[in-house]
């Protein structure tokens, strides 16, 4: 029996991004808690709810709308805070971030709120530059080790304690929601360079302080996507070729797609 929420999946680019990966079913299940036979079966090409797909789609750090023709990339649902360790993990991959604050200024304890919201907000800044920073630095033989490249993650784990010390304290006078989505820049130069187009793409951030309850949605600027791969490289199709560049290392390594591959991986499969 197909569920009255699912949608058609578009197993081609599913599977193309599960080979390009060369990961596992298990693998994929311990990342975004999609059991086994959830995650075969959108494989397989059958329907499945918008939220595997979304979790899909993040597992493999590409646009929604590469698995599924009925689900808009720029909807951002934003969560509760299940774990503050885990938050604070996965912003090692943000680039930037958004705040939204709406809380009661007409209480008499709004000025220390406030205040400890602009304390959050400027620790979560230096946590996320202290990894756009950070470089794998190689040193020759004959130069000294810099200690302050090699305690960068002792630091990071620091300003990371008391971002959830800060973000704990919010949770005592209002609700913290958040999300994360991909922003593409399009940068057609390299074509004349390398024969593609490059696609850089950047990880944000939008968290909201608020006294909402209800669950709460954003429309994020997601700039320009690149098309589809099971769309445009067809036969009879003309399209460029693509390089997906992810500014940040900790989101994934670069993935090049070219029409070629696509072929050839397609008739294989």
């Amino acid at each position: 029996m197909v569920r009255s929420d699912a949608l058609p999946i578009i197993a081609d680019t599913l599977n193309y991004e599960f080979f390009k990966k060369s990961t596992s079913i298990g693998v994929i299940s311990s990342f975004t808690e999609l059991d086994h036979k959830t995650i075969k079966k959108a494989l397989s090409g059958k329907p499945v709810s918008e939220k595997v797909i979304r979790k899909l789609a993040n597992f493999f750090n590409v646009p929604p709308s590469f698995f599924c023709d009925f689900i808009s990339d720029d909807q951002l649902e934003l969560f509760r805070i299940n774990s503050w360790q885990g938050f604070v993990k996965e912003t090692k991959q943000d680039d930037d971030f958004q705040p939204f604050i709406d809380i009661d200024m007409d209480k008499p304890d709004s000025k220390s709120q406030i205040d400890i919201i602009e304390k959050f907000i400027e620790t979560l800044t230096h946590y996320i530059n202290t990894f756009k920073s950070s470089q794998n630095k190689h040193y020759l033989s004959t130069e000294l080790i810099d200690v302050s490249e090699k305690t960068k993650e002792v630091e990071a784990l620091k300003t990371g304690l008391k971002l959830s010390q800060y973000g704990r304290e919010i949770e005592k006078f209002a609700n913290f929601y958040y999300g994360r989505y991909l922003w593409w820049e399009e940068n057609t130069t390299s074509i004349d360079h390398y024969g593609y187009i490059t696609y850089n793409v950047y990880s944000k951030l939008v968290i909201e302080i608020s006294n909402n309850s209800l669950p709460r949605y954003y429309n994020a600027p997601i700039g320009k996507i690149p098309n589809n791969p099971s769309k445009v490289f067809t036969k009879n199709e003309i399209s460029a070729d693509f390089m997906v560049h992810y500014n940040n290392y900790n989101i994934s390594r670069d993935k090049l797609y070219t029409k070629q591959d696509f072929l050839d991986w397609k008739k294989k499969k």
